[in-house]
């Protein structure tokens, strides 16, 4: 299972744990699912912490997504599985207007990203949703429901960098740039280690 990244520097976990709300929500049920928090943009995130600090922590997101997340030979192949319009280029090539498609690797496009407190540090992790609606992370599903579906033209780039792409099912756009979602998780498929989510992160 992926388990995310250590953030660069433990400043960044300090400051992000300040504060009357934590960086990543979790309301614990009673089936033992999760609310996890996640923000669309380094502008949602900006909304409650320091920009540094969502800068830093989009930064290690990006990084763990571009080195985990699945692979595909065609754009086609990428979006048969994660839906119309939501696969880029590995390379990054497509956020900055650069190569055409050819010969290219696709991976999902980065939707968003969690932040919180590990046990031995800060971890940032990436997240992209599926043709179902989804959320995964790396090569693991992290929600147990599937977010709704979206009208597509409702569906525009996203800000703070991160790439989204519009498709036939939830892509957070512009709309949501300066807002938080949320996905319901289990501790196991959250992705943040065999401690679970619980002890991964502090309490809301």
């Amino acid at each position: 299972m992926w388990r995310g990244i250590p953030m660069k520097r433990s400043r960044t976990v300090a400051a992000l744990l300040m504060g009357g709300i934590s960086p990543v929500l979790f309301a614990c049920g009673e089936d033992g699912t999760e609310e996890a928090t996640v923000y669309p943009s380094v502008e949602a995130c900006t909304a409650e912490k320091p920009a540094s600090d969502c800068a830093e922590a989009f930064a290690d997101a990006r990084e763990a997504h571009w080195a985990g997340a699945p692979r595909f030979a065609s754009r086609e192949a990428c979006e048969a599985e994660m839906g119309d319009g939501a696969c880029t280029p590995a390379n990054g090539a497509a956020d900055e207007g650069g190569e055409s498609d050819t010969g290219s690797v696709f991976v999902p496009a980065l939707v968003g990203f969690m932040i919180g407190r590990g046990l031995t540090g800060g971890y940032a992790q990436p997240v992209y949703f599926d043709r179902q609606g989804y959320a995964r992370s790396g090569n693991s599903r992290i929600s147990e429901t599937p977010l709704p579906p979206r009208r597509r033209d409702e569906t525009r780039q996203g800000g703070g960098g991160v790439a989204v792409s519009s498709g036939s099912y939830y892509r957070p756009g512009s709309g949501d740039a300066g807002k938080s979602f949320t996905v319901t998780t289990s501790g196991r498929s959250a992705g943040f280690g065999s401690t679970g989510s619980s002890r991964g992160f502090s309490g809301s």
